[in-house]
């Protein structure tokens, strides 16, 4: 694994974390496992909004929400970097991320930015891969973050839950944006509170916390005629594999649910516990170029 220059969270630095992660591993048995951190930067889960994501060479970007910073780890589970209030690589200060997507070399993550008192505004900012100062920053609407997003080629997609909104940006221009015009109610092709989304460049999937459902649109809005039921209430992400199975991660269940792109149940993944392969309250998820989930 590769790692940068890291600190505990006094300030010290870790002489060889690379060595502390081994020694870690040695004494508990065997392979080291997910996820792999030096002392100091456990995961603080938030009771949702965990978003994840993978690059082409398969890393994983989690939004450490409640610890208001990205993680960084190798396709193997090995911390790589992180990047926040608490984590390293420049000043960035995140408020409490809850969504991430990675395109090429660029990494986005939708969060909420603090404009007075206890008013806040949602807020998209763009990262190298190496994390660091923000590249760029749009600032959206005024409350809180709820959401997702998705990038292909040419756009980031953005739900919107408390909003009601689908809105599209030109990747290449935060200021150019389009908002699909989407009625709002429980019709096919209608909306009430869309949070997850997922895009293959040609096909966008909108999971709706209080319709139960997932429904199909194609890149300019328009309903493609597709939607399925989804059995529980749930904020979730939702992700895309290369076949275009879409995974919907059902957190009162503790499942994932992938389903056809013609919205037909073809799995189900774990089960409620602690153990290997077991979920409590699955928000995010991402599926790697080999197919991992």
């Amino acid at each position: 694994a590769v790692f940068q220059t890291l600190l505990d969270p006094a300030g010290t630095a870790l002489s060889s974390p690379e060595a502390e992660l081994a020694d870690d591993a040695a004494a508990g048995g065997g392979s080291p496992t997910w996820w792999q951190h030096p002392d100091g930067y456990e995961m603080v889960l938030p009771a949702g909004w965990t978003g994840v994501a993978v690059d082409a060479s398969d890393n994983v970007y989690v939004a450490d929400a409640d610890n208001g910073r990205i993680q960084k780890f190798d396709s193997n589970g090995y911390f790589v970097a992180a990047w926040g209030s608490d984590g390293l690589g420049g000043t960035q200060a995140f408020y409490h991320p809850a969504a991430v997507a990675v395109h090429g070399s660029t990494v986005y993550v939708l969060d909420e930015k603090e404009l007075s008192g206890a008013v806040t505004a949602s807020v998209i900012y763009s990262f190298d891969t190496a994390g660091g100062n923000a590249a760029s920053e749009v600032e959206l609407f005024e409350g809180p973050g709820y959401g997702g997003i998705a990038v292909d080629t040419d756009y980031l997609y953005l739900t919107h839950k408390v909003n009601r909104t689908v809105t599209l940006f030109d990747r290449g221009n935060f200021t150019s944006t389009v908002s699909w015009n989407i009625d709002f109610g429980s019709g096919p092709g209608q909306l009430q509170a869309p949070t997850g989304i997922a895009t293959d460049g040609a096909n966008v999937y909108i999971s709706d916390t209080v319709n139960h459902r997932i429904q199909k649109y194609d890149i300019n809005g328009s309903y493609a005629g597709v939607q399925w039921d989804v059995p529980a209430f749930s904020d979730s992400h939702l992700a895309l594999d290369a076949d275009g199975n879409v995974y919907f991660p059902e957190h009162t269940l503790h499942r994932v649910l992938r389903f056809s792109p013609a919205g037909v149940l073809n799995g189900v993944i774990g089960e409620t516990g602690t153990g290997a392969g077991q979920f409590t309250t699955p928000y995010g998820v991402a599926v790697t170029s080999t197919g991992e989930v």
